[in-house]
């Protein structure tokens, strides 16, 4: 398994890199993004109800 190493992004490149599905969380700390829907069930789901 290789990881690809986590990017270090300004609040501006992570709004930029965000897709649909995605959320920026920004703390005084870090910027982090993630999925809107956690679970990928859920997700594909909610995909096949948005077609």
């Amino acid at each position: 398994v290789h990881l690809v190493p986590a990017r270090n992004l300004s609040l501006e490149q992570a709004l930029e890199f965000l897709r649909e599905d995605e959320c920026a969380e920004v703390t005084p700390a870090t910027v982090r993004i993630r999925k809107v829907i956690l679970n990928a069930g859920e997700r594909n789901r909610a995909r096949g109800k948005n077609k």
